[in-house]
């Protein structure tokens, strides 16, 4: 799989169905994606109701040239504890992996 470095953070509550996350990619395995490069996450989904886990919906980075599906956005920062409460709107180091 091919990661994504992310320097960024989500705008709105994490129940608005506009939220976004917005960065910029700080190193890449995608030889079409460049450092430096500003990105927007995100999540979509075709019904309100869905039938199982799995039709949930997906998380896609566009780089404005470019629509990638992602397996996971994690943030590097949480990840590394010592953090009292997650405000995932502060700008923090985020790894995506691509599928």
């Amino acid at each position: 799989m091919k990661t994504l470095s992310l320097n960024g953070g989500w705008t709105g509550s994490t129940n608005d169905p506009k939220r976004q996350f917005l960065g910029t990619v700080t190193a890449s395995d995608l030889p079409e994606v460049r450092v430096g490069t500003a990105i927007e996450v995100h999540f979509e989904s075709g019904e309100t109701r869905v039938a199982s886990a799995a039709e949930h919906g997906v998380y896609v980075l566009h780089t404005g040239k470019q629509r990638l599906t992602l397996n996971r956005l994690t943030c590097d920062d949480a990840a590394m504890g010592g953090k009292s409460s997650q405000d995932d709107t502060q700008a923090a180091r985020w790894t995506a992996v691509v599928i």
